[in-house]
């Protein structure tokens, strides 16, 4: 979907800032702000959203629960 935006003009730029990680056990949550702008190369929006993600470690490694 990004691919086919990128093709037709359009721009996304996006920093992660404010990690916070917590680790207890086996669980791992973090969470951070994504602030950039999304648009075309005549006008740019700036757009901020937080994601946050669920990770649990097993024999296997860390696996992603939630994002």
């Amino acid at each position: 979907m990004i691919a086919t935006a990128h093709v037709g003009g359009k721009r996304f730029e996006w920093t992660v800032t404010q990690p916070v990680v917590r680790l207890e056990c086996t669980t791992a949550l973090i969470t951070y702000t994504n602030v950039g702008a999304m648009g075309d190369a005549t006008t740019m929006q700036p757009r901020s959203w937080l994601e946050s993600a669920s990770l649990r470690h097993t024999a296997g490694g860390w696996r992603l629960e939630f994002f």
